[in-house]
């Protein structure tokens, strides 16, 4: 045996050994990969797809950004969220990066200009535009609503009517609210908008939210299909899942659909 596949023997002996060892403490070992990764496997989509900006919708401090960067994205961002503290530390945390991360104004994207009561939740993450039902407290008491503020509402069409960065992936954490936000983005799904991913839910989790059935059927009527799916949010009693996040790039043009 030579001494090349001595050492690779060795190698796989130990890696083995690991293995085993996470394995006994519940750990389970697995390569990075895009096959086991969903940022690495979404950084590979929007390369594939030239997308040129991603529009990140309800950033709070930031870490769907910081993931992105992270795992090797090198296009443009732009983030838009309305919680004057996550905003606060989402501007922090974008600094660095000031040529190629941007930090919209504190608002709500919305389906109208204006502005609109928000509902402040205990982990932030789950602050919506929308009052937060029973079953979501129910399934995550730290996520309780703390108060309700004032924020300022704009559409993502107006909001983007100064701002030269297509074609976009528009990625939406909005709790409930991805109708509204995708009503106020009509011009721009259909004229510059690529991919998108948002949250969709199998239960009532904010009051009067759109459902994972409706929000599929009009992203496919706008000319999208679903790529990918990425479990997000189970009751931590009967492991129901009650989110996912799901990500949708648009039909080429010219292809049929059977």
């Amino acid at each position: 045996m030579t001494f090349a596949a001595r050492r690779s023997h060795a190698v796989m002996r130990a890696r083995r050994a690991v293995e085993r060892l996470l394995n006994g403490i519940g750990i389970q070992a697995q390569r990075t990969s895009a096959w086991s990764v969903w940022q690495l496997r979404l950084v590979d989509l929007l390369a594939q797809h030239q997308v040129r900006t991603v529009i990140d919708v309800g950033a709070n401090d930031g870490s769907y950004a910081a993931d992105l960067i992270r795992w090797g994205y090198r296009g443009r961002i732009l983030s838009f969220e309305p919680l004057p503290e996550a905003w606060r530390r989402l501007h922090d945390r974008a600094r660095p990066h000031a040529g190629n991360w941007l930090v919209a104004p504190p608002v709500a994207l919305s389906d109208r200009s204006g502005e609109a009561a928000f509902h402040e939740a205990g982990n932030s993450v789950s602050s919506s535009l929308l009052a937060m039902t029973p079953h979501h407290v129910a399934a995550a008491p730290d996520s309780a609503p703390l108060r309700t503020i004032k924020v300022k509402t704009e559409t993502l069409d107006a909001a983007l009517e100064s701002v030269d960065g297509a074609p976009y992936f528009l990625k939406l954490d909005v709790q409930g609210a991805e109708g509204k936000v995708l009503a106020g983005a009509a011009d721009t799904l259909d004229r510059a908008v690529l991919g998108v991913q948002l949250e969709m839910s199998l239960a009532p989790l904010y009051e009067c939210q759109s459902d994972a059935g409706a929000l599929d059927a009009f992203l496919r009527s706008r000319g999208f299909e679903c790529w990918d799916l990425i479990p997000v949010f189970r009751h931590p009693g009967t492991l129901r899942l009650l989110q996912y996040d799901a990500i949708y790039f648009k039909t080429p043009r010219g292809a049929r659909a059977c």
